[in-house]
Formats: C-alpha cells, structure tokens, sequence
C-alpha cells in the first residue's frame, strides 16, 4: 500500500547474528536450539534479532522476543546487587559471606561445586557467581529490593517470585532475551532503561507519518551504580564466570 517502514536493522550486525547461530560448532546436537538479540545501548534499537536456528513456519515462534526461561544467575547483577550498591551504598570491597546456610522455610542454596570461600569482596562474588555469598546479600538487603530493582530493570516480577530463591533468577514465569537485553543495556548507558524497539516510523505513500516510536526511557539505578556493577561484570569478563570473553580486543562486561 505504499507504506514506508523505517528499521533500527543493522544489516552487518544481523549477518553477524545469523553467521553464529548457523555455526554448528557452537551447537552440542543438531536439534539444539537458540536465539540473538543485539541492541544499542543508548536508545533501546534492536540492530540484530534471530528468533532460533530454523524460521520455516511463517509468523513462527520468535525466541529472542517471545520465550520465556529462567534467567538463573544472570539476574544477580539486576537485583541482589544493584540492590546492594544502588540503595545501601556497598562497593566492589564491601564484604559478602559465602557460608552454607539454611533460611526460613528450609531453603539452603549451594555453590556450584559445592565449596564455599567464607568472607569475600562483593566483586569476587559476583565476578564468580558465588550462590551463597549472593543469597546471603539478598537476605541482608531484602527480598523487597531485589523484585524492586528487578522491576526497575524491566523485569516483570510475579508476586509468588518474592522470596530468596529470586537472586538466583528462580521465577514463575521467566524473562525474554529482550528483557534480559535491555536490562543489561541499562549498566552499559549509565543507568537509564530504553524500552526495546526494531521500528523508529512508518511513512504512507504521501509520506505522512502514521506511526512514530515514542521512548519511554526510565532509570532503574544511578549513573555512578552502573558504573560500579559494570565494573564488577568486567572482572567477571577477565577473570570469572565469563572468562571465555577475556581474548576480545574491546572492553566487556558480562
């Protein structure tokens, strides 16, 4: 109908995008599945989207966009520890205790491996993902804070989601990797949350516009938080549960 449809598509970064997910070596079996998602950090466009391996049924299930998984422990930094640095004031060197301990209810987390280090800085916590050093801050600041920031971040929390077991990304429902995106792209931009789009405007044939992309910017922490908990993500890029990064020329975090 003569519409004009103006995208935030980077063509370099979706062939990018299709490249890795077309690449079986990064794929234990063939029927694996998987999803991308690539965003720009300071206003929320979505440069890249594949919604899984294979995309033969048209209007298909977009995973990027529409499923829904645990986030397990890639919350942590949305919640226990935003809480911990934006609210309370804590810092890469305040202490965190990564000790076995059982909470109300019965709920005991352990760490992967099932060893545990006693008192450690809150960045050897995060930067390697430590579950009872992270249960243990989350019962310090609250269960209160941790669903607070992770609304903060975009997250939609259920009410039954608001117990101990939320700081290490147990939920009723999950996330997106859309939601997840946007979240992260908060620390990377200072703290502001862009809400997810792919479309800046349509145009019709008379080259009116008909739909435009309203930003609904929101700030989950402050600038000088994400700057901290980013640093902390990028000791776990070096040294930590997201060493595999370390060989990249660029700064990460992750």
């Amino acid at each position: 109908g003569g519409y004009a449809i103006y995208t935030a598509l980077d063509p370099d970064a979706q062939a990018a995008a299709e490249a890795v997910m077309e690449d079986t070596a990064y794929y234990p079996e063939a029927a694996a599945q998987g999803a991308l998602i690539a965003m720009n950090t300071d206003n929320g466009e979505v440069v890249a989207v594949v919604g899984g391996r294979e995309y033969s049924v048209k209007r298909g299930l977009n995973r990027a966009i529409q499923s829904r998984r645990q986030p397990g422990s890639s919350i942590k930094p949305l919640t226990t520890y935003a809480a911990a640095v934006d609210r309370y004031g804590y810092v890469p060197t305040s202490p965190a205790y990564d000790v076995k301990r059982t909470y109300g209810g019965g709920y005991s987390p352990g760490n992967a491996g099932g060893t545990y280090s006693g008192q450690v800085t809150l960045r050897t916590a995060l930067s390697k993902s430590m579950n009872a050093a992270t249960v243990d801050l989350a019962d310090t600041v609250g269960v209160d804070a941790i669903a607070r920031y992770a609304r903060a971040f975009g997250l939609e929390i259920e009410t039954e989601d608001q117990n101990l077991a939320l700081a290490l990304g147990s939920m009723s429902y999950g996330v997106t990797p859309e939601e997840m995106c946007a979240a992260y792209c908060a620390l990377a931009n200072g703290g502001t949350v862009h809400k997810a789009h792919l479309i800046r405007k349509i145009e019709d044939r008379y080259g009116e516009i008909v739909y435009e992309f309203e930003a609904e910017d929101a700030r989950a922490v402050t600038a000088q938080s994400a700057y901290i908990i980013t640093d902390m993500l990028k000791t776990a890029a070096r040294s930590g549960t997201a060493r595999a990064l370390s060989s990249l020329s660029f700064p990460v975090a992750a």
